[in-house]
Protein backbone atom coordinates (compact mmCIF):
# COMPACT_ATOMS: atom_id res chain seq x y z
CA UNK A 1 0.00 0.00 0.00
CA UNK A 2 1.78 3.58 -0.78
CA UNK A 3 0.91 6.74 0.45
CA UNK A 4 -1.78 7.96 -1.61
CA UNK A 5 -4.02 5.49 -0.87
CA UNK A 6 -3.99 5.77 2.67
CA UNK A 7 -4.50 9.74 2.08
CA UNK A 8 -7.23 8.89 -0.08
CA UNK A 9 -8.74 6.75 2.56
CA UNK A 10 -8.27 9.22 4.99
CA UNK A 11 -10.75 12.02 2.90
CA UNK A 12 -13.45 9.29 2.69
CA UNK A 13 -13.89 8.81 6.56
CA UNK A 14 -16.27 11.55 7.65
CA UNK A 15 -16.73 12.62 11.53
CA UNK A 16 -19.06 11.65 13.15
CA UNK A 17 -21.93 13.81 14.56
CA UNK A 18 -22.79 13.62 18.06
CA UNK A 19 -26.11 15.06 19.58
CA UNK A 20 -26.07 15.38 22.78
CA UNK A 21 -29.33 16.46 25.31
CA UNK A 22 -31.99 16.44 22.75
CA UNK A 23 -35.37 15.72 23.87
CA UNK A 24 -37.91 18.01 21.94
CA UNK A 25 -37.94 19.86 18.57
CA UNK A 26 -34.54 21.22 18.67
CA UNK A 27 -33.67 17.92 17.36
CA UNK A 28 -35.61 18.17 14.01
CA UNK A 29 -34.04 21.68 13.71
CA UNK A 30 -30.58 20.45 14.58
CA UNK A 31 -30.98 17.67 12.11
CA UNK A 32 -32.01 20.14 9.20
CA UNK A 33 -28.23 22.27 10.07
CA UNK A 34 -26.28 19.09 10.74
CA UNK A 35 -28.15 16.22 9.09
CA UNK A 36 -28.48 12.70 10.85
CA UNK A 37 -26.64 11.91 13.94
CA UNK A 38 -24.43 9.16 13.97
CA UNK A 39 -24.94 8.62 17.76
CA UNK A 40 -27.26 10.18 20.01
CA UNK A 41 -26.46 10.90 23.73
CA UNK A 42 -29.12 11.91 26.60
CA UNK A 43 -26.29 13.95 28.64
CA UNK A 44 -22.81 14.99 28.10
CA UNK A 45 -21.42 12.92 30.94
CA UNK A 46 -17.41 10.92 30.55
CA UNK A 47 -19.11 7.74 28.40
CA UNK A 48 -20.42 10.11 25.53
CA UNK A 49 -16.83 12.34 25.84
CA UNK A 50 -15.15 8.83 25.33
CA UNK A 51 -17.03 7.64 22.06
CA UNK A 52 -16.25 11.05 20.33
CA UNK A 53 -13.08 10.90 18.07
CA UNK A 54 -10.88 13.84 17.21
CA UNK A 55 -12.63 15.66 14.33
CA UNK A 56 -16.06 14.43 15.04
CA UNK A 57 -18.79 16.97 15.85
CA UNK A 58 -20.74 17.66 18.93
CA UNK A 59 -24.22 19.05 19.20
CA UNK A 60 -25.77 19.88 22.11
CA UNK A 61 -29.09 20.81 22.88
CA UNK A 62 -28.49 23.83 25.19
CA UNK A 63 -25.62 24.66 27.42
CA UNK A 64 -22.17 25.84 26.99
CA UNK A 65 -20.11 23.63 24.53
CA UNK A 66 -16.64 24.00 26.53
CA UNK A 67 -18.55 22.22 29.57
CA UNK A 68 -17.03 19.39 31.15
CA UNK A 69 -18.93 16.11 31.05
CA UNK A 70 -20.74 14.45 34.41
CA UNK A 71 -18.89 12.08 35.92
CA UNK A 72 -20.39 8.38 34.78
CA UNK A 73 -24.10 9.13 34.63
CA UNK A 74 -25.18 5.55 34.75
CA UNK A 75 -23.81 2.14 32.55
CA UNK A 76 -24.72 1.90 29.16
CA UNK A 77 -27.64 -0.60 28.29
CA UNK A 78 -25.36 -3.99 26.86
Amino acid sequence: MDQSDTSERQRAIKPAVHFVGFRDDRYWNAVRIWGEPSFIHETWDTYAKDEVAPGDVVVFARGEWDRSPKSFSKKPKC
